[in-house]
C-alpha cells in the first residue's frame, strides 16, 4: 500500500506501513551491536529498498512483549493469574522498541495534539466488536482504521508502532511492538492506522 492515502485539505492523511507481530524477532541484533552493527542494519535496508523489493512496506522486527511472554507462560506454567487487558491502545514511537519495553519507555511521539489511541478507532475496547476480527489461521487484525489526533505544530518521524493498555503517555504495560518504515509526521498531517494493516500472528 502507499504510504499516504488520499489528502484532505487540512494536511495529509498519513497511512502508517501494514506491520506484523510475530512470536519471534529479527532485528538489529542480528546483524551485532554496536554503531557496526547499526551500519550494517542500515546498508542492508537500503540495499532491500533498491532492490527487487523497491516500494515495498518493510517489518524489521515485531514480537510480544516480554511482559505478554512471561505473564502467559505464568498462567500455563506457573498457576498464576494472568488476564486480558480490558483496553488496549495504539502508541507510535520516534525510537526503535524492543520485547524488554513498557508503556513508559521514551521518545513516544512528540508531535503537537499526539495522543495514545483506542484500538477500534478510539474505543480502545479488547474484543471481536470494535478491536479485532475473528482469528485465523493462527493470526488476527485489526478490525477498524483508526485515525490519530492531527498535528498541529511539531514534526515527528515515527519508527515504532506499539500496543500498551493504558491510554496515558508513559503509562502502562506494552504488549506488542513493532518497527515500521520511518514516516514523519508534519503540522496539518494526521497519521491513519487502515483495517486490517496489523496483524499478530503465534506461529
Amino acid at each position: 500500500m502507499s504510504d499516504y492515502a488520499l489528502p484532505l485539505n487540512s494536511g495529509r492523511i498519513v497511512s502508517l506501513p501494514p506491520v506484523t507481530f510475530r512470536p519471534s524477532e529479527f532485528n538489529l541484533d542480528f546483524f551485532g551491536k554496536g554503531i557496526i552493527g547499526r551500519r550494517l542494519f542500515d546498508q542492508w535496508v537500503e540495499s532491500m529498498r533498491k532492490g527487487a523489493l523497491k516500494g515495498t512496506n518493510w517489518l524489521f522486527a515485531g514480537a510480544k512483549s516480554n511482559y505478554a511472554r512471561d505473564g502467559i507462560l505464568q498462567l500455563y506454567a506457573g498457576g498464576v493469574t494472568f488476564a486480558k487487558a480490558t483496553n488496549l491502545y495504539w502508541g507510535l514511537w520516534e525510537a526503535a522498541l524492543s520485547a524488554a519495553s513498557t508503556g513508559a519507555t521514551g521518545s513516544e511521539s512528540g508531535y503537537t495534539s499526539y495522543a495514545r489511541l483506542g484500538i477500534g478507532n478510539g474505543t480502545a475496547t479488547n474484543d471481536q466488536t470494535t478491536g479485532w476480527n475473528t482469528v485465523s489461521s493462527h493470526a488476527v487484525t485489526n478490525k477498524t482504521a483508526s485515525t490519530f489526533a492531527t498535528s498541529t505544530g511539531t514534526n515527528s518521524t515515527i519508527i515504532s508502532l506499539g500496543i500498551v493498555d493504558s491510554g496515558t503517555i508513559g503509562a502502562g504495560n506494552m504488549w506488542w511492538w513493532a518497527d515500521v518504515t520511518s514516516t514523519t509526521i508534519q503540522n496539518g498531517d494526521t497519521p491513519k492506522i487502515n483495517a486490517a494493516a496489523v496483524s499478530i500472528s503465534e506461529t
